[in-house]
């Protein structure tokens, strides 16, 4: 009848250990530390931020929420244009010819555009790399080297 009692005890005390450390987040001598996360996700001209706070008890657990954080990050998909040398000025007289057969990539976006890395051939597909904005919309795209174009010949931009 002893022993049957102890048991329970034990059984009792066992499971008010596991309730406790379950509630209380593990070890209460383990320092808490708070990690923060950002992600960043920029589309076009949004950029969205979203920040999550998370309580972590040890090193370990740090290094495996590093480990999980990395696993689960999405891929971004890769964007993809058109360049065109169409005129597309309504108001344009040439509207709807193709006036730049070969369009040029240059080694800066901007007014101080430096030299022409390469030219990209009407109507190829290209890899959009980076964009920014000068005194107008520049896009870093990938073709045969690495330059910049002028929004005036990006038409629709498209993921894979």
């Amino acid at each position: 009848m002893i022993k049957k009692t102890l048991k329970w005890v034990a059984i009792g005390f066992i499971a008010l250990v596991v309730i406790g450390a379950i509630a209380g987040g593990g070890n209460s001598d383990c320092p808490k530390q708070k990690v923060i996360e950002k992600e960043v996700i920029v589309e076009k001209e949004v950029i969205v931020e979203k920040e999550v706070i998370k309580e972590v008890c040890s090193q370990e657990s740090l290094e495996m929420e590093k480990v999980i954080t990395e696993a689960s990050q999405q891929v971004v998909a890769r964007r993809f244009t058109k360049v065109s040398g169409i005129e597309r000025d309504s108001e344009s007289l040439d509207y709807g010819v193709l006036v730049v057969p070969l369009i040029n990539m240059w080694e800066n976006p901007g007014p101080s555009r430096g030299r022409v890395v390469d030219k990209v051939p009407h109507d190829t597909e290209v890899e959009i790399l980076d964009e920014k904005e000068t005194d107008q919309l520049y896009y870093e795209i990938e073709f045969e080297n690495t330059g910049w174009v002028s929004e005036l010949f990006v038409t629709e931009i498209y993921s894979k």
